[in-house]
């Protein structure tokens, strides 16, 4: 009786830790942080419109916001993803620090 309640509780533990470790990995995996980046930048393009999304990156007071996101980008293209979203959580941060805050 005992160990049919283990296997049951073995089971479930296992099937969770795959399920867990496949969405860490898979978060972490670098073509989807890449197409991710993509899409938001074209969601930050369709909101804001075009022109008004280039200015935002290449207005004077936002150069660090905009360099710390593309080096961001970066670090997610040679495979250090934690670094390159630390990086992009900052940079996004500075660029729309006003609106979030």
């Amino acid at each position: 009786m005992f160990v049919q309640s283990c296997r049951g509780w073995l089971r479930s533990y296992w099937i969770w830790h795959r399920f867990y470790n496949s969405w860490v990995i898979l978060f972490f995996d670098r073509g989807l942080l890449a197409l991710g980046n993509i899409f938001w930048l074209a969601g930050v393009g369709l909101l804001l419109g075009w022109r008004a999304t280039v200015q935002l990156f290449t207005n004077r007071s936002n150069y660090k916001g905009s360099a710390s996101f593309v080096l961001g980008l970066f670090f997610i293209f040679v495979r250090w993803p934690i670094v390159g979203i630390i990086f992009e959580i900052y940079g996004c941060i500075v660029l729309f620090g006003l609106v979030l805050f």
